[in-house]
């Protein structure tokens, strides 16, 4: 009931929000960028608008491989992946995020979202070269 009514209106509290993470970019104070997305991601007003959501949710991966939380940017940009599947750029992001967490889990990710989307090039490059680095060679056959 406190909440319903706000002086603040959903455009006023975004430009607030990107002037906070740039301050914050630009002081290079990647884990307050971090939290301040992770923050803005859970926000009502702009969990109801899709693209203010969508560029949350960029920045807050951004913010991720800033502060080199790879387990939290794998899970969003697994999510962005499936949600855009044909899109380069993603999976480009997702190549970045692999290089730069430990996590292991994005062979198994690839191998079962390539049975759902056979015809997808990404997808086969990204099982082909987890094949080959892995030495199953069976696997990139299809076997």
């Amino acid at each position: 009931e406190y909440f319903s009514e706000t002086l603040v209106s959903a455009d006023d509290l975004w430009d607030i929000f990107l002037m906070l993470c740039r301050g914050l970019w630009e002081k290079k104070m990647y884990n307050d960028l971090l939290d301040a997305c992770i923050h803005g991601l859970t926000n009502p007003q702009i969990l109801g608008d899709e693209e203010k959501y969508k560029e949350a949710e960029f920045l807050c991966l951004i913010a991720c491989t800033l502060s080199r939380n790879g387990k939290l940017a794998y899970n969003l940009i697994r999510e962005i992946c499936v949600k855009e599947i044909n899109n380069n750029q993603a999976w480009n992001l997702f190549n970045q995020v692999i290089i730069c967490s430990s996590d292991g889990r994005h062979n198994r990710f690839c191998l079962r979202l390539m049975m759902k989307h056979p015809d997808n090039i990404a997808l086969a490059l990204l099982n082909a070269h987890n094949s080959m680095v892995s030495g199953t060679y069976k696997h990139s056959l299809g076997m």
